[in-house]
């Protein structure tokens, strides 16, 4: 097995294991409340969208090539694998009986749809349709950058709107 692909299988594991350690701490609060989610999930979209457009990304030598495909893949993987693994893992904090274990799976599950049809079109449709806008290194970190600002702006917003109309 090549060093890429036992890369990302022991980071997919990882990713995986944190996010079901974010259901369990989470799910075991007792009155969590959405907006709170929101808020928080978005800031961190937001800081990843952040790092990925700073000028330390934007202007790296392209001898770094592979370093930012290993970033984008890294990421591309958390943004997938932890809210599916949220989601998932709420089927097992249903055993335990975790009190807030149907709001964080449905909010991760939702999370998570809102994520991955977007960055699959853009992914993979860019590979299907040869677009010369996402064919480097550098243009793909910058995209998804964007998409990640952007979309953790949108779920402040709608955090920000749920604690004032309730």
């Amino acid at each position: 097995m090549p060093f890429a692909q036992k890369y990302y299988a022991v980071t997919s594991l990882m990713f995986f294991v944190f996010g079901a350690f974010i259901q369990y701490s989470l799910g075991s609060l007792a009155n969590i409340e959405v907006f709170k989610l929101f808020s928080v999930t978005g800031l961190v979209f937001d800081i990843f969208g952040f790092l990925l457009l700073s000028e330390i990304v934007i202007k790296i030598p392209a001898k770094y090539e592979k370093l930012l495909d290993a970033v984008y893949g890294t990421l591309m993987l958390f943004v997938f694998i932890v809210p599916l693994s949220i989601s998932v893992s709420g089927v097992l904090a249903f055993l335990i009986e975790l009190p807030s274990r149907n709001i964080i799976s449905s909010f991760f599950g939702g999370i998570f749809t809102y994520l991955a049809i977007p960055l699959l079109f853009l992914d993979l449709g860019a590979d299907f349709f040869k677009l010369k806008v996402y064919t480097s290194s550098t243009s793909r970190i910058r995209m998804m950058g964007w998409f990640l600002l952007l979309s953790g702006l949108i779920l402040q917003l709608i955090g920000s709107s749920m604690d004032i109309f309730t």
